[in-house]
């Protein structure tokens, strides 16, 4: 974010909150990124920060094809006949979800390092007066129904901004995912325009922003 925020200048954020993700310890979020990019500092700074020997692999395999111009005319692999590579890391599937094997019930936990990382980003948005709406995107009912603490989820989220979960207001059929975490690109193209139609952006005296639904 700071690497891509002042040269996007935008007018709003929409961060999409999945509390799975606070949760993890940031490897494969930071590998995506250093293979995916141009490696410069902010990418040596991420792989200290993670600190494990995966990224610093993978920062010195992506700076070395950098500098050897090896990435022209990089195609990225398609393992499904139904999925599209859309270039700059997105897949497009259309792949329905099938998956009848049972969910064991469990519960959010929040790793302290993706909470204060977090907490940075919605730091420097504040500084720099962009204001921002937290949402989560939809889940499957089978894998949200297995989680006991969303409430608390919502709580947590709801004291960082203008928060709404989708999962609470939206119910999609499981022929638009493709698997329990993630909307296939059928229901992406309903969720999007839910979203955009619904929301409501309101400032209030203190010029905190409200979202309303």
């Amino acid at each position: 974010m700071e690497k891509y925020l002042d040269r996007l200048n935008p007018k709003l954020v929409v961060f999409d909150v999945y509390p799975k993700v606070f949760g993890l310890d940031g490897v494969e979020s930071a590998l995506d990124l250093i293979a995916n990019d141009d490696v410069d500092a902010k990418e040596f700074e991420l792989a200290a920060r993670v600190n494990n020997i995966k990224t610093y692999n993978t920062l010195l395999y992506s700076f070395v094809r950098q500098k050897l111009s090896l990435n022209a005319g990089f195609k990225q692999p398609v393992h499904h006949a139904a999925d599209t590579y859309i270039a700059g890391g997105y897949v497009e599937s259309y792949k329905q979800y099938r998956s009848k094997r049972p969910i064991t019930k469990g519960a959010y936990v929040i790793n302290q390092k993706q909470k204060e990382a977090f907490e940075r980003i919605i730091e420097n948005l504040k500084k720099r007066k962009i204001p921002y709406v937290l949402i989560q995107s939809p889940i499957s009912k089978k894998l949200y129904s297995s989680i006991s603490n969303n409430a608390e989820m919502d709580k947590l989220f709801s004291g960082y901004g203008a928060y709404h979960n989708f999962n609470t207001s939206l119910s999609f059929p499981d022929s638009l995912f493709f698997d329990d975490n993630h909307l296939n690109q059928n229901g992406v193209n309903i969720f999007d325009k839910k979203v955009i139609d619904q929301m409501h952006l309101q400032k209030n005296a203190s010029g905190k922003i409200s979202l309303k639904l």
